[in-house]
């Protein structure tokens, strides 16, 4: 069953109230614009290009290079970055703290008071600069994008630069977030980084973020960040591997045991560097791991004694960096949409031409001259279908709302033989949504200036957001497990990021919606403030029947394999009647993350399973054969920290275990070698045998310290 949030046959101009009206009044009631309490600054823009401009690269090798002379690719008529300016502050959404620079909000995750970092301020890209930005890369882009908003006073331009390339390097594909038209539906793929999630974006430069400010306090030695994350299955992994390694930080994630996929899991868990910490929850939901999470971050003396730091979409850095592909996937879909618009035109001109040609024997010059004009291209004959200098490209009634045939301003006018600038049409971007970050990052791209309609909320039966959206009532209920598990939310943490706009801007009507809520699980918001909402937001519940006939049929007729939390958002875009040209489907996630659950409850056959399963990505095949560490505890704060504690006073231990752990792995490898090295591999076996026993002995000892069980596999 699909259910939708009462927009009407077509789910995009019937998705707000009071959201009539042209293109114009649309954007003034956007978060962008001044009256909603936003001072804005636009960039200024240089008319004189760079010199000695540098191409950005994804190998290895390039960064050291490049951070010794920072020049950043441009084009004579590209991209100008403004000049040094100071970043953009941030306060909480409980008005406990303004003033807030990006370094302490980064570092510090969640607010003292409870509360959210949001920015007092958002730049704006007006559209001519927009226009200048059309063929920028996705580094280019991030690069520009993070430059408005983070000021060189927490990271010089040349650092950041250097940060965000070495965040996109160790993904698979060198767009780093491609775009793919499948049939008629716009597909962004966002699981082409390490752990083949949507949240690589994020926490790969989230991770390097946080190493980069430990550097700057290199003076203090003693200072270790330890980052705490709790995860419904993508973050942890995503989180680990963005922070493996990285020096004077630990990070703990917790996942609710039995309620992530056997991936997921493993993801996590078969990491075995020294400084990463998985721990199984046993009987909680992610909610009660997220409240686990802000229990710790509101314990002042705990969280100053382990320098606790957020890596959860709590952490503004997260939502900044998935800010970045809603821009670079609508730029890349308007060209290819245009390309596709010019290559029908010149067919319709070529058959106009080849109509008129067969028609000339009783056809008078004057009348075969009105013929041809009457169906210009746009570039001189000014028709109402755009053309090469005439606007955005015409839409028929397909196309978006309010788009005046032409784009937002309904293209240029006919027949005056004037040359106006090209309006950029609008785009919607359907979102499979469990804790809001993805969504709410579209949300700040259109603050910026981008041009979205709606952002389409697609929840599986875990609805908490779509019930919102549909009547304004925002009340927890019991969460169901589904095959979507990253969308099994109740709670969905930076809505309350969302309702502080809702609310002007006022932390003190937002401090008693979010005290109301937290009493009694239940906040109603009156229809004035609904309807500001479905402004931007339009909504959609995908149930899991739904779900499946979705990722069966695009595998039918398309040959393309859905996860099933993108199955959600493109059945959401489908039963709200927007697969078209200017809507984008965001696909979180790889499918092999879920094929175990998900393939037995798809009528295909054994071949067919077979063939899929080749097609695997071989990281997520091998991950069978990997040794696994994890420790699992009760669903308790106190028990939580007070192991995390102990580990990070027992890094003795710590170092013990790992090293007992690849003692196990030589045992298992000489086993297979005694009948050629029977005295050598003996001795091993001997130590192998005799480390696994007191590392289990010592696991169990200091898990039950901490009220919980160690598991060692």
């Amino acid at each position: 069953m699909i259910v939708n949030s009462g927009t009407g046959a077509d789910g995009r101009s019937g998705g707000g109230i009071g959201s009539g009206g042209n293109g114009e009044e649309q954007q003034a009631a956007s978060l962008s614009h001044p009256r909603q309490g936003y001072q804005m600054s636009s960039p200024s823009v240089s008319s004189t290009p760079q010199s000695q401009p540098h191409s950005y690269g994804h190998g290895a090798g390039q960064s050291s290079q490049s951070s010794h002379h920072y020049q950043p690719h441009q084009h004579p008529s590209g991209p100008q970055y403004p000049p040094t300016h100071r970043g953009v502050l941030y306060c909480s959404t409980r008005g406990g703290c303004r003033d807030v620079t990006f370094e302490e909000v980064v570092m510090g995750g969640l607010a003292p008071d409870k509360g959210l970092y949001v920015p007092q301020e958002l730049p704006y890209i007006p559209p001519e600069q927009l226009e200048k930005l059309r063929d920028a890369s996705f580094v280019e882009l991030a690069n520009y994008i993070m430059r408005l908003v983070v000021g060189p006073e927490d990271i010089p331009p040349e650092n950041l630069r250097v940060l965000i390339e070495c965040s996109t390097k160790n993904f698979r594909v060198h767009e780093v977030a491609p775009v793919r038209k499948v049939g008629p539906t716009w597909v962004l793929e966002l699981f082409h980084g390490p752990t083949f999630a949507f949240k690589d974006v994020a926490l790969q430069f989230l991770g390097n973020v946080f190493e980069y400010f430990m550097a700057k306090k290199k003076g203090d030695p003693d200072v270790k960040l330890t980052v705490l994350g709790a995860t419904s299955g993508d973050t942890g992994s995503a989180a680990i591997e963005g922070l493996r390694g990285k020096k004077n930080v630990n990070v703990f994630v917790l996942y609710p045991k039995g309620r992530v996929s056997e991936v997921q899991e493993r993801q996590m868990t078969t990491v075995l560097d020294k400084n990463v910490h998985c721990i199984a929850v046993e009987n909680a939901t992610f909610d009660d791991c997220q409240s686990i999470i802000k229990s710790a971050f509101q314990d002042k003396e705990f969280r100053e004694k382990v320098c606790l730091g957020a890596v959860n979409s709590i952490n503004w850095a997260r939502v900044l960096a998935q800010v970045t592909y809603y821009f670079f996937a609508y730029f890349r879909v308007l060209a290819q949409n245009e390309r596709a618009m010019r290559k029908e035109q010149q067919q319709q001109q070529q058959q106009q031409r080849e109509g008129n040609e067969g028609g000339r024997g009783g056809v008078s010059p004057v009348t075969e001259s009105k013929a041809t004009g009457s169906g210009g291209s746009g570039k001189d004959g000014g028709a109402s279908d755009g053309g090469e200098e005439g606007g955005a490209p015409a839409t028929s009634s397909g196309g978006m709302p309010n788009s005046g045939g032409g784009g937002r301003e309904g293209g240029r006018e006919g027949h005056t033989g004037s040359k106006r600038s090209r309006s950029l049409p609008k785009m919607s971007f359907s979102v499979p949504t469990g804790n809001f970050g993805d969504a709410l990052a579209g949300y700040y791209a259109k603050a910026m200036g981008l041009p979205i309609d709606k952002i389409l909320i697609a929840t599986n039966e875990n609805d908490i957001l779509h019930r919102f959206f549909s009547n304004g009532k925002y009340w927890r209920r019991e969460v169901h497990p589904t095959l979507s598990p990253s969308m099994d939310i109740a709670i969905s943490s930076n809505f309350e990021r969302l309702l502080y706009h809702l609310a002007g801007r006022d932390p003190d009507l937002l401090r008693e919606w979010m005290e109301e809520f937290e009493r009694t699980g239940r906040l109603t918001l009156p229809p004035p403030t609904l309807a500001k909402a479905r402004e931007d937001f339009v909504s959609c519940r995908v149930d899991e029947p739904v779900m499946l006939e979705t990722m069966l049929s695009f595998l039918r007729e398309h040959h393309y394999l859905l996860c099933p939390h993108s199955a959600v958002g493109v059945a959401a875009a489908k039963g709200l009647d927007m697969l078209d040209a200017h809507t984008v489907c965001l696909a979180t996630a790889h499918p092999g993350k879920f094929l175990d659950a998900t393939l037995k409850h798809l009528p295909v056959e054994v071949a067919e399973v077979e063939e899929i399963e080749e097609d695997m990505p071989t990281q997520l095949r091998e991950l069978d054969h990997l040794p696994t560490r994890s420790v699992t505890l009760p669903a308790s704060a106190f028990y939580v920290q007070k192991y995390i504690l102990q580990t990070l006073e027992g890094k003795d231990n710590q170092a013990l275990l790992r090293w007992l752990e690849m003692a196990g792995l030589i045992w298992g490898y000489g086993d297979g070698k005694l009948g050629r090295r029977r005295r050598r591999w003996s001795m091993a076996v001997a130590v192998a045998v005799l480390g696994t026993a007191v590392g289990v002995w010592v696991g169990a000892r200091r898990a039950a310290a901490g009220g919980g069980r160690g598991v060692l596999s």
